[in-house]
């Protein structure tokens, strides 16, 4: 009789511990993961955009992204998207990946700065609030970091 009452308290107690300790997350709301896209525009003194318009000085066929990969330290190409609002303003973006250790960013086939991006993996529960954010930017460090993506763009000036 103690063994059976023994087990029915002990699966009542397992049920019990087992709903009180698991979450729903069906009922749970997540924010989506922020994309972990870089844009910035290039601007010169004046904030006239340098790949558009009367500043242009760089076409955009000569902007390149190369990143240096963290497991051989290989340098790839990134892909780059243009976004063109009329005719005088001019962002450029790419995906920051956590397979890169720094990015760069070459003109006319120079490299003029460096990029590197950090990652933060946070978990709840039931959602995943992980971020990229930019760390450095060429050789100064990003107090805080700028979380990704960055609204309006990182103003690049030449």
């Amino acid at each position: 009789m103690k063994n059976r009452l023994f087990i029915v308290a002990s699966v009542l107690f397992v049920s019990v511990a087992f709903v009180h300790c698991k979450n729903d997350c069906a009922k749970q709301e997540c924010d989506n993961m922020s994309p972990p896209t870089f844009s910035f525009r290039l601007l010169n003194s004046a904030n006239k955009d340098l790949l558009v318009g009367t500043a242009k000085i760089y076409d955009s066929a000569n902007l390149k992204i190369t990143a240096k990969a963290v497991s051989n330290g290989s340098i790839s190409n990134i892909p780059r998207l243009f976004y063109y609002i009329g005719d005088s303003i001019a962002t450029t973006g790419f995906t920051a990946n956590k397979n890169y250790a720094v990015y760069y960013l070459s003109l006319n086939n120079v490299v003029t700065d460096s990029m590197v991006f950090g990652f933060t993996n946070k978990q709840s529960t039931c959602c995943d609030l992980s971020y990229y954010y930019l760390n450095r930017f060429n050789t100064t460090d990003i107090s805080g970091g700028l979380v990704l993506p960055i609204t309006n763009g990182y103003i690049i000036r030449k």
